[in-house]
Parts: C-alpha cells; structure tokens; sequence
C-alpha cells in the first residue's frame, strides 16, 4: 500500500498563492440594487409615457409595474433576513 502526501497542502498554506478574484458581496448587493433601481425607473417611464397618450400597450406597463414591485419586496425580504441575522449574531455570547 503506498501513501502518497496532500499535495495541495502547500498552496492552501501559502498566504502569497493566487486567490479566485470572484465578487464580494458589496459589488453582488451594487448590483442587485441597480437593477431594482432599473426596473423601478422603467416602471415610472413607461406609466408616464403612457399617462402622456404615447401608443403603448397598456398590458406592458402592467407588467413592468408588477416586475417594479415585485423587485421592490424581494429587496426588502432579503435587507430584512440580512437585519435580522446581524442582530442574532450581535445577541450572541461571546
């Protein structure tokens, strides 16, 4: 039987070796915020555009409306679960 060492044990010790550069967590919540921010501007143009007597399909804004609020209360879910997590850990003994 032969016994062969961890070869990659070096590389996971090695503070100098090249990382994966993947997004942090403030450049995913950049994003996700922009794109709220993107469908709710749309939602308000497209209403205006519309309130204005431009030929639009009514079902569009309706749509881009419920797309504008339904992106409104996943962001709010997700700052809630993020609020409460912080909290529990702060009531944690150290």
């Amino acid at each position: 039987m032969e016994l062969r060492g961890i070869e990659s044990l070096g590389e996971a010790l090695n503070p100098t070796s090249e990382k994966k550069q993947g997004s942090g967590f403030a450049e995913v919540l950049n994003q996700g915020i922009e794109a709220l921010n993107q469908s709710q501007i749309k939602s308000r143009d497209l209403g205006q555009r519309l309130a204005a007597g431009e030929d639009l399909e009514l079902h569009d804004v309706m749509i881009a409306g419920q797309e504008a609020q339904i992106a409104m209360r996943l962001t709010m879910q997700l700052r809630n679960q993020a609020l409460e997590a912080y909290r529990e850990i702060m009531r944690m003994p150290v």
